[in-house]
């Protein structure tokens, strides 16, 4: 399977300055980008039990970054992505085993010729994995082992000084899983634990467990409850400039449980669920906004995040028509409940960049190869301060998609015109960050693909 992409934009897109009431309308300038790249997969069917594939990605991202004031921007950043992936999968009777290895090199160049800054940083990460699933009546387990190693360079130029930094980080982990099933699969309990190493501190079992009843035909309940711990990351420690490497790792709860009801009759079908959750975390890790020209993460002593999410589908299918509505609700209250010093204004208030409201609505028809759709998102306040003295507007963002398909040989192709932000709202999803008004977008996919029919355990296979 081979994917080669190049797109190129000038991405000088118009927005409406609310704070300029004689001249509201304006253009983002330096703002154009270059994406490219390659993604290559190759699978081997070594035997009717084993399945070999290895996977490629490289991807280079160029662009300039632009500036929101006044001022002439002279920032650019170039990424450059490489990532090497290949697993070995045995399958035969009751047992399931996989091996994984990966490599990744991540570069991101950023050059700044008004500020006299050049940072250049890299971050090799090696992986190798196995987990190994065994399946016995109504019985499933699972066992595995995880190494991961980060690898980090950073290069700095400020004010004709040069610095370099080195740092490493290496994981070892553990895992165990069981899954029971019950009453004809109608009560399934699981239960998960892991532990892991590192070179730099010491961490803790984490692990999860959860319930799913079928009550009734039509209605079914769920409990899942899990323990955490995040380690800082190295951009959270030693991103230059805004890095701190005096932050304390995350570590926190959850319970969340719901309701599930799926209903089908002829070609109408109705899902709903909901669900409640009850989060705590010690030492929160979050990016706020300093005083300079950066972010910079910082620990939050305690959270509390609660709030309610729903999910209704109702499609209706009949020979070469379809009929679906989607529609996603979210509720969310997470909040600081301890302070950091006497000045710390937080404590009650919701985190920045956390709307308590969101939701998103759906229409989708398809008939034969065509089909259209309509899509709506609504995002709440969301407060820009600790103390929830400053927020952005809610937006309501809407989006229309045609598209349609074609298949001859081996050949599928899809033709697709866009409309986004079809109401031609003003909005920001970050401060001082505006978004593109009414925009539109026509492309054309193409893929090939061919099969192939091999005989494997005196059975026909085919393989795409």
């Amino acid at each position: 399977n081979t994917n080669i992409y190049y797109n190129s934009s000038d991405n000088n897109y118009t927005y409406k300055d609310t704070t300029d009431k004689e001249n509201p309308n304006k253009q983002i300038k330096h703002a154009d980008y270059i994406t490219k790249g390659l993604m290559q997969e190759l699978s081997f069917l070594v035997t009717s039990t084993q399945k070999v594939n290895v996977r490629l990605w490289y991807n280079v991202v160029d662009r300039n970054l632009p500036s929101y004031t006044t001022f002439v921007s002279k920032q650019s950043q170039l990424d450059e992505n490489l990532k090497l992936n290949a697993d070995w999968n045995y399958s035969k009777r009751n047992l399931n085993s996989t091996i994984r290895l990966g490599y990744f090199n991540d570069k991101l160049n950023y050059t700044d010729s008004i500020a006299d800054i050049l940072s250049k940083s890299t971050i090799k990460t090696f992986i190798g994995e196995s987990d190994n699933i065994y399946k016995f009546k109504n019985h499933q387990f699972n066992l595995g082992v995880n190494f991961t190693n980060y690898q980090s360079t950073l290069f700095s130029r400020s004010n004709n000084e040069d610095t370099t930094y080195y740092h490493d980080l290496t994981k070892l982990a553990f895992f165990a899983a069981y899954k029971l099933s019950l009453l004809n699969s109608k009560l399934n309990y699981n239960l998960a634990i892991r532990k892991e190493f590192t070179n730099q501190i010491e961490i803790p079992f984490t692990g999860n467990t959860g319930l799913h009843y079928q009550l009734f035909k039509l209605l079914a309940a769920k409990v899942n409850a899990n323990t955490s711990f995040r380690q800082p990351t190295l951009n959270d420690l030693y991103w230059n400039p805004g890095g701190n490497p005096y932050l304390k790792p995350e570590q926190g709860y959850e319970i969340d449980g719901g309701l599930e009801l799926n209903y089908s009759k002829n070609n109408f079908n109705v899902l709903i669920e909901a669900t409640y959750f009850n989060r705590h975390t010690t030492n929160w890790i979050i990016w706020l906004p300093t005083n300079y020209s950066y972010w910079s993460p910082r620990n939050i002593a305690e959270v509390y995040s609660r709030g309610t999410e729903t999910k209704t589908e109702l499609s209706y299918a009949k020979k070469d028509v379809l009929f679906k509505i989607i529609l996603n609700t979210s509720y969310v209250l997470s909040t600081n409940q301890k302070k950091i010093n006497e000045n710390d204004n937080s404590v009650g208030r919701q985190l920045i960049y956390t709307p308590r409201y969101s939701g998103q609505a759906s229409f989708l028809t398809t008939y034969k190869n065509m089909s259209l759709l309509f899509n709506n998102s609504y995002t709440g306040y969301r407060f820009t301060s600790t103390d929830n003295t400053s927020w952005l507007n809610p937006y309501y963002i809407a989006n229309l998609k045609f598209s349609y398909n074609y298949s001859f040989s081996t050949i599928n192709m899809e033709l697709f015109c866009s409309i986004n932000n079809l109401f031609n709202k003003n909005y920001t999803v970050v401060s001082n960050r505006p978004m593109p008004l009414r925009n539109y977008e026509v492309g054309l996919s193409i893929n090939y693909h061919k099969s192939k029919k091999i005989k494997s355990n005196n059975q026909l296979e085919t393989i795409n």
